[in-house]
């Protein structure tokens, strides 16, 4: 699956309860994410998000798509994808494959996320806990199937948007916005990639 999200700064009680008008509430869960890249930053500078989710690996990859403003990406959820992304041996565990290719934690937020549903839109509160300071965001998320429903997934979240008077300015993601708290050296490879600093970062 692809998912087609916009990630929304969360400022006043207001904001939050145009952004929830008319949807429904599923449930609340707490996500402890370990983001991985090695000491060169290959992975996130390119825009590819590895993590251990609740103790289970992730991969982010991006896809790029002429027509989309929106953050774009294919998720691969099984050991097998990710070390084949990777170019890892697939008949190694995938975090002993990753140790001995040079990967290692950069860093782990802690989120509490309260989960909505609109008709298709996703809803997602999250309030991340870095250690020393939170940080309050919303994603608006549609998963389609191929490329081809990437623009009208797009248009669908930008029209929702504006619908509600949510301001579509840039906002860093979590990670981004950890990286840029207490990681300025890693922060400043991203920018000089172009994965941080702009409209899709």
């Amino acid at each position: 699956m692809i998912e087609v999200e916009k990630k929304i700064s969360i400022q006043t009680d207001d904001e939050r309860a145009r952004l929830l008008k008319g949807a429904i509430f599923l449930y609340e869960i707490v996500n402890e994410d370990v983001y991985v890249d090695d000491s060169h930053y290959s992975l996130s500078t390119r825009n590819w998000w590895l993590r251990t989710r609740n103790g289970t690996f992730e991969l982010k990859v991006p896809i790029h798509h002429p027509v989309s403003s929106m953050t774009t990406y294919e998720e691969l959820e099984t050991d097998g994808a990710i070390a084949q992304a990777l170019g890892l041996p697939t008949d190694t565990p995938l975090g002993a494959a990753l140790e001995r290719a040079g990967y290692r934690p950069v860093g782990t937020i802690r989120t509490t996320r309260k989960k909505y549903q609109l008709g298709k839109i996703h809803l997602d509160l999250d309030e991340s806990d870095y250690g020393l300071s939170t940080y309050t965001l919303a994603e608006i998320e549609l998963m389609v199937e191929n490329d081809d429903a990437i623009p009208n997934a797009t248009a669908t979240i930008e029209m929702f948007c504006r619908e509600r008077g949510v301001a579509l300015d840039h906002t860093r993601g979590k990670v981004l916005e950890f990286l840029f708290r207490y990681r300025p050296e890693h922060y400043a490879a991203l920018v000089k990639a172009g994965v941080a600093g702009t409209k899709t970062s």
